[in-house]
């Protein structure tokens, strides 16, 4: 009978810092090595490979590894994933979350990582997005789940992603399991395919205090997205998703968006009556710089707080046209000024009529100008 065996990571191609490892449960602690990194780092390569096997309780396991510049804990992440697959059972560090103290930050940006590519891990905090989100859900392929779980919390365990929060937007279906491994690691949960305000609330009790943000990609979760974004007190904001929701209505989604307008500013409007934040979809066209705008723009025009980025470059055109214009700021600070002279009463700037809903949101944009700059 063979010794068990197992296989997790990638070679070949365009893969970058990743590697693909062989496991095979036979007791002899054999070691193979192709790296072109090799005869500088080979030592150092086995040692973790040694290490990490010696922490997981089967030191004499033997390895065959095909590395293309993976980082040490990537290394680790891949020899744990084989385990796992040759059929050896790990248990996860039990870990208790603590509240998050960057979350009072506003998030604009929200930029997808596929939660098994490691090559774009590294660069991630230069990108300047507000949270980043390993993505374990759609980006990932249905038989690399597993792995793309264990490389995303040993990522989260060691590196470090500066100003951006980092989040997970995990699978509708293993939701409970998966958040459980990265209780304590993850900033925020993003919950797909939100529909039963019941479940979602269960799923944010079990959570407590890491924030959850519900996707509503779907028919029904827009109908319920109210009930959904009062289930619960972590549940800190709504996200829709076009795509899913297109399908889901049997409509093609169009440039102008017109099909779904009226499902968008339902999603806004439960958010705003829920007193929580609301994220736009994302924009497909990773080219389309001049299209990019236009859609954030509109996004921002009918309420949403941030929108979702699949490309580093689409980044800082959310940013910018999220951000007030010097226009914007010059014209909130006169009327802001004019009603505090006013001591509340309505006044007249620019020939226009400012009573305090007026204020108020003139005072809102000095503060999304604050935040923004």
């Amino acid at each position: 009978m063979s010794a068990p065996f197992g296989i997790a990571g990638h070679a070949g191609g365009d893969v970058r810092s990743d590697c693909l490892v062989r496991l095979t449960l036979d007791g002899l602690g054999a070691f193979a090595l192709r790296s072109p990194v090799a005869a500088m780092y080979g030592r150092r390569i086995r040692e973790v490979a040694q290490q990490t096997l010696a922490a997981l309780g089967v030191p004499d396991a033997s390895l065959d590894i095909e590395d293309s510049g993976a980082l040490d804990h990537v290394l680790a992440a891949r020899i744990e994933a084989a385990l796992v697959r040759a059929g050896v059972s790990i248990e996860d560090e039990a870990r208790q979350p603590s509240p998050p103290s960057a979350l009072s930050a506003p998030v604009v940006s929200r930029l997808y990582l596929p939660g098994d590519t490691p090559k774009l891990f590294p660069n991630a905090k230069l990108f300047g997005a507000d949270a980043l989100i390993f993505d374990l859900e759609d980006a990932v392929a249905p038989q690399d789940k597993d792995q793309a779980l264990i490389l995303v919390r040993r990522t989260l365990e060691l590196m470090d992603f500066g100003d951006s929060q980092r989040w997970v937007r995990l699978n509708a279906h293993r939701a409970m399991d998966e958040a459980a491994t990265l209780l304590g690691l993850a900033d925020a949960f993003i919950l797909p395919k939100c529909e039963d305000p019941e479940a979602v609330a269960e799923f944010a009790f079990a959570v407590a205090p890491t924030p959850v943000t519900a996707l509503l990609e779907t028919a029904l979760g827009v109908v319920r997205a109210f009930d959904i974004a009062t289930c619960a007190p972590d549940v800190s904001g709504l996200a829709v998703g076009l795509e899913d929701l297109c399908r889901d209505l049997g409509v093609e989604r169009t440039e102008s968006g017109d099909e779904t307008k009226w499902a968008q500013g339902a999603v806004v409007l439960a958010a705003k009556a829920a007193g929580i934040a609301v994220s736009a979809s994302v924009y497909s066209k990773v080219d389309d710089d001049a299209g990019l705008a236009a859609y954030a723009l509109g996004c921002r025009r009918i309420g949403f707080d941030g929108v979702g980025c699949i490309h580093p470059r689409q980044v800082p055109i959310v940013h910018r046209v999220f951000a007030p214009s010097e226009a914007e700021i010059a014209r909130a600070q006169r009327i802001c000024q004019a009603f505090d002279a006013a001591e509340g009463g309505v006044v007249l700037v620019d020939g226009a009529m400012v009573d305090l809903p007026v204020a108020e949101r003139a005072r809102a944009v000095l503060k999304r100008a604050g935040a923004t700059r």
